[in-house]
């Protein structure tokens, strides 16, 4: 299992509580907004792993305003990023031969 997140002490306290029946359990900092760490790691990953089989994205601000005071900051993290995450997955795949559904 892989997780990811901005803070590390975010993860830290997550890691226990997720990995139960988990042998192994990594975790890597990563900003969803940051292009080129989502690049190093689904590299990282794919390289330690071999493979990616499931991806569960909760990145996200879920902004709780009105719509008219929602930003381009907002729009990024929550509807933008996960679209960078899918598009370095989906290189990995390719580059790979690997089989499988994005």
């Amino acid at each position: 299992m892989v997780l990811t997140g901005r803070r590390e002490e975010t993860l830290c306290k997550a890691a226990p509580e997720v990995s139960t029946g988990c042998t192994r359990v990594l975790r890597f900092q990563l900003d969803v907004c940051d292009t080129a760490q989502i690049q190093d790691v689904v590299g990282r990953v794919w390289q330690m792993l071999g493979r990616i089989d499931v991806l569960f994205n909760v990145a996200g601000t879920m902004a709780r305003k009105p719509a008219v005071g929602v930003t381009e900051a907002d729009y990024r993290v929550d509807a933008i990023a996960p679209g960078f995450v899918l598009t370095d997955l989906n290189r990995a795949f390719l580059e790979s031969g690997a089989q499988g559904r994005i």
